[in-house]
């Protein structure tokens, strides 16, 4: 009788065993299967979010090249105001940009028969002249121009060159006038042709030339 309690009891100590041990082999496939699960989830979560950061990136490069296009198409359109503006915009006539002391301005150019103090045609400025002058003043008033300045003369007969003189500037003008004069024994005068003188400062020529036609002592009777 003792026997068989002995093996009785042992055969439950075994049971008991196997039970642990089958629930232990359980919890053991659940949390593998958990742990599969969760994995499976983080790598879905990080998938998604690869695919956030990449079309996060395309949106930012697709920006990046839109405002760089209207960079371009602004630089483009002030090109072409700026272009626009400067068609519009009159030439100022006789001014040039000048190297030292900003804007060089040209005023009124004249011919005459004699210059005043400030190195001007008088008030006796003329377009035509007789064949018994002795010489024409040519002048033009100019502004900021420095001493230095290298002045030229261009004189033309119907468009020919006919003479040309140059000098240096030994003083700065600023609204007085640049002058010359055209002598009559220098050059063949041809009644009733039309001559030019055309001032140049450091190379650039002032507007307007001044104009006048030599005339003739017949002529002159005839007025007379």
């Amino acid at each position: 009788m003792k026997d068989g309690c002995v093996v009785e009891v042992k055969s439950i100590v075994w049971l008991v065993v196997l039970f642990i041990g089958a629930c232990g082999g359980l919890n053991r496939v659940d949390t593998q299967a958990t742990l599969q699960i969760e994995n499976q989830v983080l790598a879905t979560e990080a998938a998604e979010s690869a695919q956030r950061v990449i079309a996060f990136q395309t949106e930012v490069q697709a920006t990046a090249q839109a405002a760089e296009t209207f960079v371009v198409e602004m630089n483009n359109i002030n090109s072409q105001l700026v272009v626009t503006v400067r068609a519009g915009r009159p030439a100022t006539p006789g001014a040039i940009v000048a190297n030292r002391s900003g804007t060089i301005r040209f005023g009124t150019t004249m011919a005459g028969t004699s210059v005043d103090g400030r190195g001007c045609v008088d008030a006796q400025q003329r377009d035509y002249f007789l064949g018994t002058f002795s010489r024409i003043f040519i002048s033009a008033q100019a502004f900021n121009v420095q001493a230095g300045s290298r002045i030229a003369v261009e004189y033309r007969e119907e468009g020919i060159q006919m003479l040309r003189e140059s000098w240096i500037l030994d003083q700065s003008i600023n609204g007085d006038c640049i002058w010359t004069t055209f002598d009559a024994g220098r050059l063949p005068l041809t009644p009733g042709k039309r001559w030019t003188a055309q001032f140049f400062v450091d190379g650039q020529p002032v507007q307007p030339p001044v104009v006048f036609v030599i005339g003739s002592e017949r002529e002159s009777d005839e007025n007379g």
